[in-house]
């Protein structure tokens, strides 16, 4: 099937930029990031995970009851849920967006299965500097705990940098929750 071509005006102002590390997931996302190209989408699949530091990692893989629930925090997975391990190549977001040239980002959106605080950690730089602007982030207390760090780490430390969280409920911001005793949930986080 042939896409038609866009107009550039509109697309021109954006990129996308998506990791996927898990090898039959990044092929679909590769698939829809070409005929999005084809569209006039500037966008970018990158077959690794984002993480604190570069190398490889073992990364739990979802089952088919749950295909999605693929993190780098192997305790956080449960075998019911899990079709086994696989080795996946990890760089941090810091690293990533210095290589293309990327000084701002107006936002990121984190969804990985617990391994928030790898991914924060990860970039660093980019946060400390505050050139991101919004973040739409998960976050897992119970993920933090079972991988060794405190409830809430992964909260208190984009505080640290000036970030100010709300807890999205039903896509409505509130309040962030004073106790990290929560299993997971989504945020939005601005200067």
């Amino acid at each position: 099937m042939a896409l038609p071509s866009l107009p550039s005006q509109g697309h021109e102002a954006g990129r996308g930029h998506s990791f996927e590390p898990v090898p039959e997931h990044y092929a679909r996302l590769s698939r829809l990031f070409n005929d999005a190209r084809r569209l006039g989408y500037r966008c970018w699949a990158n077959p690794v995970a984002l993480g604190d530091r570069g190398g490889t990692a073992k990364m739990s893989v979802g089952n088919e009851l749950n295909p999605g629930f693929n993190t780098l925090i192997n305790e956080f997975s449960r075998d019911g849920l899990r079709k086994g391990f696989i080795q996946v190549p990890v760089r941090p977001l810091d690293e990533y967006l210095e290589e293309m040239n990327i000084s701002r980002v107006d936002l990121l959106k984190v969804d990985v299965e617990g391994a928030e605080g790898l991914v924060v950690r990860g970039a660093r730089r980019i946060l400390e500097s505050h050139r991101v602007r919004s973040i739409i982030m998960e976050v897992s207390p119970r993920a933090e705990k079972v991988s060794g760090r405190p409830r809430g780490d992964t909260i208190r430390y984009l505080q640290s940098l000036g970030y100010k969280g709300h807890l999205l409920d039903h896509g409505r911001p509130g309040p962030l929750p004073s106790r990290y005793d929560f299993w997971v949930a989504e945020t939005f986080w601005s200067l």
